[in-house]
């Protein structure tokens, strides 16, 4: 949490878009409440594009990836229940494919605060 404020104060900013299906998975109602709830609180900027309430974008591919100052490409491999499997630095990425996928989500997304409020069956009891 640290590491965000510090970076978030200093005028990073820091965000993600996560692409979801509802109902969530154990593992992704998980990662909301314990890491995003304080992530968020912290000055990260996350939000949620549930393409089960949404609908999915057109163009939108089913990929996951981290993008760095819009240079450097990690894209994510997860099992299928949404835990994490691995994640590779891609030597030289289509930086228009990545920037173009970011913007379709994006478009879509809304804030996770907002999200995580409309759906009290995720929290816990």
């Amino acid at each position: 949490m640290q590491e965000v404020k510090d970076q978030t104060s200093r005028g990073i900013r820091r965000y993600r878009v996560h692409v979801v299906h509802g109902p969530l998975t154990d593992y992704l109602r998980y990662e909301m409440e314990w890491g995003y709830t304080f992530t968020s609180q912290a000055g990260e900027e996350i939000l949620i594009l549930d393409t089960a309430e949404r609908g999915r974008p057109e163009g939108l591919l089913d990929e996951d990836f981290w993008f760095f100052d819009e240079t450097h490409v990690v894209r994510m491999d997860y099992r299928d229940d949404g835990e994490i499997r691995g994640k590779e630095l891609l030597a030289d990425p289509d930086l228009g494919h990545y920037r173009a996928q970011r913007d379709l989500a994006l478009a879509q997304a809304i804030p996770f605060n907002e999200y995580w409020s409309a759906h009290p069956q995720y929290h816990r009891d």
